[in-house]
C-alpha cells in the first residue's frame, strides 16, 4: 500500500477521536466563559448594581410595553427620586403575602404618622396606586429598557434555558466538526 494512502487511512481512523477532543475543548471553553460571566455578574460592582425585569402587564404602555426588558439601578439615593422618575418596587398585589416587583412612576412623597412614604402611579391611569410604599420597598430606579426581549432574556437566564443553549452550541459545534472543512481543488502548476 502506498505511504500516502496509509497516512490518509490513519487520519480517517482518528477523525472521530479528533471530533470528540475538539468538542470537549469547545465545551470546556464555553463553560469557562459562562462561569466568568456569572462570577462577574455576582462580584463586579459595576454589573452588580443593575437588575433586569421583564414587563408582564400593560400598566406602563406605551412608554414601556409588555415583554420589554427593563434595567434597574439598585444603587441609588432614595432622596434623589423625584416625581416622574420610574421606580421598581416590591408590593403585595394579590394580597397573598408574596411581594411582586412593579415598575411605575414615582408620584409623590407623603407623610403618615410622621413616617414618609412614596406614592406611585402607572402610565395608563389617572389615579394614584392604592399603596403607600416604605422606603425599603423601593428596589431601584429605571435606567433604560430594551423592546421585546424580556421573555428571551428570562429563558436564557433560567436553568433550562442555559442547558438548552449549551446543548445547541455543542450540537452546532459537532455538526461543523462532522461536516469538516470544504475540500480544496488541487491546482496544477502550469509552466
Amino acid at each position: 500500500m502506498n505511504l500516502t494512502l496509509l497516512h490518509l487511512k490513519r487520519i480517517q481512523d482518528n477523525r472521530p477521536l479528533s471530533i470528540l477532543i475538539n468538542t470537549l475543548k469547545f465545551t470546556v471553553s464555553l463553560l469557562f466563559i459562562i462561569f466568568v460571566f456569572v462570577w462577574a455578574n455576582n462580584n463586579v460592582s459595576f454589573i452588580k448594581r443593575y437588575d433586569f425585569y421583564t414587563i408582564r402587564t400593560d400598566s406602563m404602555e406605551p412608554v414601556i410595553k409588555v415583554d420589554d426588558l427593563v434595567v434597574v439601578n439598585h444603587d441609588f439615593d432614595i432622596n434623589s427620586i423625584q416625581p416622574g422618575d420610574i421606580v421598581a418596587f416590591n408590593v403585595d398585589l394579590n394580597r397573598d403575602d408574596i411581594d411582586e416587583v412593579v415598575i411605575h412612576y414615582m408620584y409623590a412623597r407623603t407623610t403618615i404618622d410622621g413616617e414618609e412614604y412614596i406614592q406611585t402611579i402607572s402610565e395608563i391611569s389617572d389615579n394614584v396606586d392604592p399603596w403607600n410604599l416604605e422606603h425599603e420597598k423601593i428596589i431601584g430606579v429605571y435606567k433604560f429598557h430594551l423592546r421585546g426581549i424580556g421573555r428571551i432574556f428570562e429563558f436564557g437566564s433560567s436553568t433550562i434555558g442555559r442547558v438548552v443553549i449549551l446543548i445547541d452550541v455543542i450540537l452546532v459545534s459537532l455538526l461543523f466538526d462532522l461536516i469538516g472543512e470544504p475540500k480544496k481543488k488541487n491546482s496544477k502548476n502550469k509552466k
